[in-house]
């Protein structure tokens, strides 16, 4: 379906830093946001009905506490619905305007492969990437599918950090060209690099670059008519971050996801695509499925005598080791991890000394166990979120800009836990 849209673009001219990584980018390299402004709102524009908290059985209590602990941590924006009405949206005396989202920006290009899949113009995530990139063709690249890349298991090379990415003037060549350091389809790693594939491939097969095609066939749908995304100087929009939306249009992706698909009777993508993004999509991180990772009702992470050694030979600071082998075999939730870690290394500095021992050093995270699936989450640097629960039909989302951001304490760890409690 075609649409006559009016698209503003403008260069945003500040230079692109490495926020998604939690490190700023240093190197002469500008990679900027592209500006979409569309002036010509699309017909199938779904405004969300108002709600309170009573009426949408919310826990009023534990939304008091919700809106607390976001003014606290210095949010910008947080937005809560109920079965696809608003319960309430907080900007905390903040502008209201697109706020880069960064890692979550992974969960909502999924919808473009999503949307390619559903109209048919992609038969399978299967496919192997040579079927684009010829290159491949040769030696263990061939086995590297679009799927492989969606679920975090191509084995590419890459650095913890995703400051190669920012340094690099064409990322997608940087990625194409990258060495495997696993056999495809045997490991899970947060692949800053190799996702940034999937938009050459959205372009090989439509004809579009991935935010134009995003522009025309996901958001125009869903009324989203100002947004921006991060292209490199060879103009490859970013896929690993770079997104800039509104908390309320980001809260549109929620509730298209919550509705399998649909939006005011309209498939954006089919169900089963939906269905299949949001469950564990391989056998190595038990809560990750394609570029969504999963809400369980229990997570709990155990660092084991095999973790503390890899930490070891992989250069964590001896008296960082010493302290958390005092944590050995306990099994913790996020929430008790980021406790025991203040305890250990002082208030706020505890997720400092892990980011900087584990992190950065692209070292194992303590091994993770899950409970039954309740819902859904796509999660970015800073704190950014957007957490589905199915049951209660319930989309939250928080984000914050990198200039309110005040100290580790503002990422929010414990978003999710209170989102959770809003429905007894």
């Amino acid at each position: 379906m075609t649409r006559r849209l009016t698209i503003a673009l403008t260069l945003n001219l500040t230079l692109a830093l490495g926020l998604a990584a939690g490190t700023a980018n240093t190197a002469e390299v500008e990679h900027k946001y592209v500006d979409y402004k569309i002036s010509a709102a699309p017909t199938l524009s779904v405004p969300f009905p108002k709600t309170d908290a009573k009426a949408a059985g919310i826990n009023a209590a534990a939304l008091d506490r919700l809106v607390k602990r976001a003014a606290e941590t210095h949010s910008d924006s947080l937005v809560v619905l109920r079965d696809g009405k608003l319960v309430g949206d907080w900007r905390f005396g903040k502008p209201q305007e697109p706020i880069e989202i960064m890692s979550v920006t992974k969960s909502v290009a999924n919808l473009a492969i999503g949307h390619l899949v559903t109209t048919g113009r992609l038969f399978s995530t299967d496919v192997p990437v040579s079927t684009w990139y010829p290159e491949w063709k040769q030696g263990k690249k061939a086995s590297v599918t679009i799927g492989n890349l969606l679920s975090q298991t191509s084995g590419l090379r890459a650095e913890p950090s995703a400051q190669e990415v920012y340094n690099s003037a064409d990322i997608l060549r940087l990625a194409l060209d990258a060495p495997l350091a696993h056999d495809p389809g045997t490991d899970f790693f947060y692949n800053n690099k190799a996702v940034n594939i999937l938009g050459g491939i959205v372009q090989k097969i439509s004809g579009k670059r991935l935010d134009e095609y995003m522009r025309d066939e996901v958001f125009a749908p869903l009324g989203i008519d100002h947004f921006s995304w991060m292209r490199d100087p060879a103009g490859n929009p970013h896929v690993m971050a770079g997104l800039k939306l509104d908390a309320l249009d980001l809260a549109k992706i929620g509730q298209l996801m919550l509705n399998r698909g649909v939006w005011n009777g309209k498939q954006i993508v089919s169900a089963k695509w939906v269905d299949t993004s949001v469950h564990p999509a391989q056998a190595f991180q038990p809560n990750y499925g394609l570029l969504w990772w999963t809400v369980n009702q229990w997570s709990k992470l155990t660092l084991d005598g095999a973790t503390l050694e890899a930490w070891r030979k992989g250069g964590a600071a001896p008296g960082f080791l010493d302290k958390m082998a005092t944590l050995k075999d306990k099994d913790l939730t996020q929430e008790e991890l980021s406790h025991a870690l203040d305890t250990l290394f002082g208030a706020g500095q505890g997720m400092t000394a892990y980011n900087q021992n584990v992190r950065a050093k692209g070292l194992p995270n303590p091994k993770r166990s899950v409970g039954p699936q309740i819902g859904f989450s796509g999660n970015g640097y800073l704190g950014q979120y957007i957490v589905v629960l199915t049951a209660p039909k319930l989309v939250a989302i928080r984000q914050i800009r990198s200039d309110s951001y005040k100290g580790d304490q503002d990422s929010f760890d414990d978003f999710q836990t209170l989102v959770r409690g809003l429905v007894p």
